[in-house]
């Protein structure tokens, strides 16, 4: 998973990429002196959590928060990752299956 914090006077903002869940998610805090942690939006909150980068630009400007110029880079560059780091694994898990498979059948006598 990656996570990328930023923050402006108002609020302090997450985001990232989740490896597992495979989407970008957003988390926005409200900056108050009582509790500098509390959170007035969050992507988990969300019928459909999974967010893309046009809908995370969206969310920030709906609370006044200007997108860095780094976060579709940043998304684009660890989504691409994961599906590439997750393609390969699904293939070495055929490919490790497989083998078994075989060795299982040769020494079962087939």
């Amino acid at each position: 998973m990656s996570q990328y914090h930023f923050q402006n006077e108002n609020y302090k903002v997450l985001y990232g990429w989740d490896d597992p869940l495979q989407y970008c998610f957003l988390v926005i805090y409200k900056v108050v002196e009582t509790n500098p942690w509390t959170p007035v939006f969050s992507n988990m909150d969300l019928e459909n959590p999974g967010m893309s980068i046009p809908q995370i630009k969206e969310t920030l400007a709906s609370y006044g928060i200007d997108s860095p110029n780094e976060l579709a880079e940043n998304l684009n560059h660890d989504e691409t990752h994961s599906r590439q780091h997750y393609k390969h694994s699904l293939l070495q898990a055929r490919i490790n299956e497989f083998f078994d498979a075989q060795r299982n059948s040769e020494g079962n006598g087939h």
